[in-house]
């Protein structure tokens, strides 16, 4: 139930302690970070302040999440021990607390405490209700890096292993959950404009505190509000893992649009680009990137063709692309770019009037053009952003749409 094969536990997992230090958990090597994430984020609305985390805080985190998987149970389940021989021991839910402080405290920095508060959760919870919470039956950690599942974090943060962190469920009806622990979790998942992407729910979004689990598609990490109470625009992101890491950096976030709103009550449906709008954002200018600011470079804009097998609405609210003139010189064919997956031509002409690839005419088979990014409808902005801007910017703009990002310590942008 817990890891994705039989054999000795990774090093990633053995070696690794929760030892508070600075601004969060020091991460030794990739794998552990969604269960340090959610001990952190609990940490931190616990105390309100980093500088206050102790031992004993980390104690009473632990507490509260044996509490959530107790469910009502008498008893839970504390591990001491290590993690290649643990020792379970029953504890009355009434003397959790203490028995937490008892069997796991003296352990916390040691190596291979993180798999016992992992052992504690799935023993309270109990092997079979895990299982039962889990229809797909994953394990709580997962491939050959052995990375944390969100079944997991959902384990840690409310007492049950169902991973849905999504607005809806898998046939479409609107789903949400939020922590009584007052975290949430926001997702790089969601910054995507494919149809794969993964609209966070509600209840997570907008959490009780302003404490998120940062989620940036292979790795977990922290931000959080210096006022919990809310309402400024500074915030502290905590990456524990080398080697952009351990690194607490200051941020100021700008809100000019506020908040997204709720997610709805049916998921987004796809609609096809109507022909001569955006369909995609072929590369940046080579020589803009030499210097300056994404925001700064140009962009060779793609105008989408007819697709007769594609059956999907067409939206019609997209803006056209102002083409211009049929170029001089080196072109690229819509027509071949809009089939390029499957034929990996992807459109490049040297010159002419007709394609050397389909053989359609330059006016029939059109081409693409360079816009500034100013000038880009805000579909190739998003485009842009996902591809060149920090990643934490385009996370946070799930929270907050066209959020401005100042990076206070340094000028690198942390990394999720």
């Amino acid at each position: 139930a817990v890891w994705p094969e039989r054999g000795p536990i990774k090093e990633c997992w053995a070696t690794q302690s929760l030892k508070w230090e600075g601004g969060g958990i020091p991460q030794n090597l990739n794998g552990p970070c969604g269960l340090l994430a959610a001990v952190e984020a609990v940490a931190i609305a616990k105390t309100g302040n980093h500088a206050n985390v102790t031992s004993s805080t980390i104690c009473e985190v632990i507490s509260d999440m044996l509490q959530l998987c107790a469910a009502g149970q008498a008893q839970a389940t504390v591990v001491g021990g290590t993690c290649h021989e643990p020792a379970p021991e029953e504890v009355p839910v009434a003397e959790l607390q203490a028995g937490v402080a008892r069997v796991l405290g003296p352990l916390l920095e040691q190596p291979g405490s993180a798999c016992l508060v992992l052992y504690s959760c799935l023993l309270t919870r109990g092997v079979a209700q895990v299982k039962q919470d889990d229809p797909d039956g994953s394990t709580l950690v997962y491939g050959v890096n052995w990375l944390c599942t969100t079944e997991m974090m959902s384990l840690m943060l409310r007492g049950q292993a169902s991973g849905n962190v999504g607005a809806f469920s898998a046939t479409g009806e609107p789903h949400s959950w939020a922590s009584p622990l007052k975290v949430g979790l926001l997702s790089y998942t969601e910054a995507g404009q494919s149809q794969e992407s993964v609209h966070i729910c509600d209840g997570l979004k907008s959490p009780e505190l302003p404490v998120w689990i940062i989620h940036g598609g292979d790795h977990f990490t922290l931000l959080w509000a210096k006022d919990l109470n809310g309402g400024a625009e500074d915030y502290l992101h905590y990456n524990g893992l080398p080697p952009a890491g351990p690194r607490l950096a200051a941020l100021k976030i700008a809100k000019p649009n506020g908040e997204n709103g709720p997610a709805g009550t049916s998921p987004p449906v796809y609609k096809k680009p109507r022909p001569g709008s955006l369909e995609d954002i072929v590369q940046a200018h080579p020589d803009d990137r030499k210097s300056g600011s994404w925001t700064t470079w140009r962009y060779e804009a793609m105008p989408a063709v007819e697709d007769p097998s594609d059956s999907s609405a067409v939206d019609t609210s997209a803006p056209l692309l102002d083409l211009g003139s049929p170029p001089e010189g080196p072109w690229r064919c819509a027509s071949c770019y809009a089939t390029r997956f499957a034929t990996m031509c992807f459109g490049q002409n040297e010159g002419g009037e007709t394609c050397q690839h389909c053989g359609r005419s330059k006016q029939d088979a059109k081409w693409s053009v360079w816009i500034p990014y100013s000038e880009l409808p805000a579909a190739g902005q998003k485009t842009a952003d996902l591809r060149h801007a920090p990643k934490i910017q385009s996370v946070l703009r799930t929270k907050w749409p066209g959020c401005q990002v100042q990076y206070l310590d340094d000028v690198k942008a942390p990394s999720i």
